[in-house]
C-alpha cells in the first residue's frame, strides 16, 4: 500500500482495522503526519484501542518524544497486560532514557507473558551482562540459543548469546567454560573482533600466554582501527618478560591512537619496568596533576556541610542500582551504585554542579595543562558518578577509567580509623597498576588522605586504589568520570 502526506481527509478508509493497517505502512514508509493523523482519528473514536496506542508510542519514540511514548507504551500495558510485544517496546524506550533497571524490568515482563520472545530474551541477557548480573545474563542466554534457529537471523541471536556466555563465565572467572562458549561463538561467526579479544583474555587468565597472543593479534587484524588488541597482546608479552616486543606492540597501538588513555595506562608500567623512569613520571606526574579540593561550605539549600553529607548518604543508600559482590567491578567487601547522576535527586544534583565546576577549573589550570599524553582536555563531556559503601576491610584494587577524561572521587563520610599514620588504611594509592601486568618492578606509591568534604580530581588513565582498613563505621564516597562527547583536536 502507498502511503502520501496530504491535507486530504481519511474519509476513504471506514473501518478502524482498514484505518490501523494504513497508519502502519504509513509509520513503515516514514510518513508520520499522515500516521499520527489516521491514529488520532482512532484514538478518538475508541481511546482504549491497544493497536492504536501502540502505534502512536511508536510513532512518538521515532520522533525522539520518548516521555511521552513511555505514557502511552504503560497505558497500552495497562489495558493489555499479556501483550509481549508493549511490554517489549516500553523496555526499549526506557532504554533510549539510558533507565536501564525499568528497561530491565519492562523485557522481563515482556518475557513473563511471552516466553517465546526471543528478542526480548535476546536484550534481556545483554542488560544483566551489563549490570554484572551474570547469573541472570548465562539463563538469558540459553533461553535465546533455545529459541533462535540456526538461520541468518538466528544465527547472529545464537553468536550474540554465546558470546554473552563467554563474557559472563570471564567475569566469574570460569575460564574453561569461557573459553569453551567463546570458540561456540566463533564457530557463528569467525570475523568479529570482540570474541576474539575475549578469547585472549580467557587464555591470558590460564597462563595461556602463546594462545592469548594469537586471539588478540586476530583480534587487530580484524579491527586495525582499534588499538586496543595490540595492547592486549603487549600486555602478555609484558607479563612474560618480553619487554621489546612488548614496546613495539605499544608504539604500533599509540601510532593509531596517540591519545589513547587505556593504552597510556598499559604503557606507563612498561616503561618504569624498562627502566625509563622520566618517561614513566611525565606520563603519571602524581605529584602535580592530582588536585585536592576542599569543601567549606554546603550547597545551597543545605545548612550545613553535615546536612548535606547526611543527605548524600541516603540517597546513595536509596539508590535502585545499589549492590555488591560484582564480578567485574574493582570493588571488594562493600557496596556500589550505578551512576547517580541519571535523574539525580537533590544532594546528588548538588554535588553534580559542583563537581562539574571544579573539573573545569582543573583543565583551565595551567598546571594541568602540560601537554603529556593523557592530558588532552576537551570543553564539552558527560559527567558519570556511582556511590560506593565499603565496610571492614573492603577495599579497591588498582584501577583506572580510561573511558574518561579526569576522574575524581569526593568523600563523604570517613571512620576515625582512616588517617595518616604511614600506611594510610583506607585512603588513596596511587602508582602500582593491577595483578594481570606481573611487573617485577614495582613503581613508586603515592598516598592522599580521604578526608570528608574532600575532592580529588587527576587524569583518568592514573592507576588508583583504595587500601583496606579495619573499623565499625562505613567509608562512603561518589566517584566519578568526565567522558568527553569527542575526542580532542591535534
Amino acid at each position: 500500500m502507498d502511503c502520501r502526506e496530504s491535507t486530504v481527509g481519511v474519509e476513504f478508509v471506514t473501518d478502524i482495522a482498514g484505518e490501523l493497517r494504513q497508519a502502519e505502512t504509513c509509520l513503515q514508509q516514514g510518513q508520520l503526519a499522515t500516521s499520527e493523523k489516521i491514529v488520532n482519528s482512532v484514538l478518538h473514536k475508541s481511546p482504549e484501542n491497544v493497536e492504536a496506542l501502540n502505534i502512536l508510542g511508536s510513532l512518538l519514540a521515532t520522533r525522539g518524544n520518548v516521555d511521552k511514548a513511555i505514557r502511552v507504551f504503560s497505558q497500552a500495558s495497562r489495558l493489555s497486560p499479556d501483550d509481549t510485544q508493549l511490554h517489549f517496546n516500553l523496555g526499549r524506550c526506557y532504554q533510549l532514557q539510558k533507565d536501564f533497571l525499568r528497561a530491565k524490568q519492562s523485557f522481563q515482563s515482556a518475557v513473563n507473558v511471552g516466553p517465546d520472545n526471543v528478542a526480548a530474551w535476546s536484550v534481556l541477557a545483554h542488560l544483566h551482562e551489563t549490570s554484572d548480573e551474570q547469573d541472570a545474563c548465562v539463563d538469558a542466554c540459553e533461553q535465546v540459543l533455545r529459541l533462535a534457529t540456526p538461520d541468518d537471523g538466528g544465527r547472529l541471536l545464537r553468536f550474540d548469546a554465546l558470546l554473552g556466555i563467554g563474557t559472563a563465565e570471564l567475569k566469574r572467572r570460569n575460564y574453561s567454560r569461557a573459553i569453551e562458549a567463546l570458540n561456540a561463538a566463533l564457530d557463528e561467526n569467525a570475523m568479529d573482533a570482540r570474541a576474539h579479544s575475549k578469547l585472549g583474555a580467557a587464555y591470558m587468565q590460564q597462563d595461556r600466554g602463546a594462545d592469548a597472543i594469537e586471539s588478540f593479534l586476530k583480534a587487530a587484524d580484524l579491527r586495525p582501527e582499534s588499538p586496543v588488541h595490540l595492547m592486549n597482546a603487549a600486555i602478555v608479552h609484558l607479563r612474560e618478560g618480553n619487554l621489546g616486543m612488548s614496546h613495539d606492540l605499544i608504539q604500533q597501538s599509540l601510532s593509531i591512537d596517540p591519545g589513547n588513555r587505556r593504552v597510556l595506562s598499559a604503557y606507563g608500567p612498561l616503561l618504569w619496568e624498562m627502566g625509563q623512569d622520566d618517561r614513566y613520571r611525565a606520563l603519571f606526574d602524581y605529584d602535580n596533576m592530582i588536585s585536592s579540593i576542599d569543601l567549606v561550605d554546603p550547597p545551597q539549600g543545605y545548612g550545613s556541610l553535615a546536612s548535606f553529607h547526611q543527605s548524600l548518604i541516603q540517597e546513595i543508600r536509596d539508590h535502585p542500582t545499589l549492590s555488591g559482590g560484582r564480578e567485574s567491578k574493582s570493588t571488594t567487601g562493600g557496596l556500589q551504585t550505578g551512576n547517580m547522576f541519571v535523574k539525580p535527586t537533590p544532594a546528588t544534583r548538588a554535588l553534580y554542579g559542583l563537581v562539574n565546576a571544579q573539573i573545569n577549573e582543573y583543565i583551565s589550570s595551567e598546571r594541568h595543562c602540560p601537554g603529556s599524553p593523557g592530558t588532552e582536555w576537551v570543553k564539552e563531556w558527560n559527567l558519570i558518578g556511582w556511590g560506593v559503601i565499603l565496610s571492614s576491610q573492603g577495599y579497591q584494587s588498582a584501577h583506572n577509567h580510561p573511558s574518561g577524561m579526569v576522574s575524581g572521587v569526593y568523600y563523604v563520610k570517613i571512620p576515625q580509623e582512616v588517617h595518616d599514620d604511614g600506611q594510610f588504611p583506607g585512603c588513596i594509592e596511587f602508582g602500582p597498576p593491577n595483578d594481570q601486568y606481573g611487573t617485577r618492578r614495582e613503581p613508586p606509591r603515592h598516598r592522599f588522605l580521604a578526608q570528608e568534604g574532600r575532592m580529588y580530581l587527576f587524569p583518568s588513565h592514573y592507576w588508583h586504589r583504595t587500601i583496606p582498613f579495619e573499623s565499625n563505621q562505613e567509608r562512603i564516597s561518589i566517584a566519578f568520570d568526565a567522558i568527553p562527547r569527542q575526542k580532542p583536536t591535534a
